[in-house]
């Protein structure tokens, strides 16, 4: 069966049995263990960040890409900054190893690095950014709900909404 869904209470880097903490220490001790090993290329920080949508919880948590806010609470949902999350994650790896490579996964599944270029991680020194890699994976299933969500985002595309519904 598919291992990933908005329920299966793994898809934010902590739940109610881990914590931010537990994971960045995760991270420290995998790059340590692994320092100076030729075949371990980078630490992939986190799989998947996806949403947790468990009925139980109220609200939802949503990650996302350099937006943190309880805006979205009235609807069941709290948006949380993976980017801040993955920066805290990669200084944890290299608090492990100094010259490890880390991949950072888009939110959504990783099928989403729409603003990783206009909003970088946050790393104190700009040399850091040529050890980080993104990981993109790609689902058919999510082409159209991109499609969408960028029109609900940006009042601006209405015109190339009409526009695009018009061609089709």
């Amino acid at each position: 069966g598919w291992c990933c869904t908005e329920s299966d209470a793994n898809g934010m880097w902590w739940n109610e049995n881990y914590t931010t903490s537990d994971w960045l220490d995760a991270l420290t001790f995998l790059s340590q263990r692994y320092a100076g090993n030729p075949r371990v290329f980078g630490h992939d920080i986190r799989n998947e960040p996806r949403p947790d949508l468990r009925p139980e919880l109220t609200p939802g948590s949503v990650p996302w890409w350099g937006l943190e806010t309880e805006l979205f609470s009235v609807f069941g949902y709290r948006i949380f900054d993976w980017r801040i999350a993955a920066s805290r994650g990669a200084v944890a790896v290299w608090k492990g190893d100094p010259d490890m490579n880390v991949i950072v996964e888009g939110v959504w599944f990783a099928s989403n690095l729409a603003y990783v270029e206009e909003m970088p991680l946050n790393l104190a020194q700009d040399c850091l950014k040529s050890k980080v890699f993104y990981s993109l994976h790609e689902y058919p299933w999510f082409s159209m709900i991109y499609g969408i969500w960028d029109y609900a985002i940006n009042p601006f595309m209405v015109m190339k909404l009409l526009s695009d519904i018009k061609n089709l």
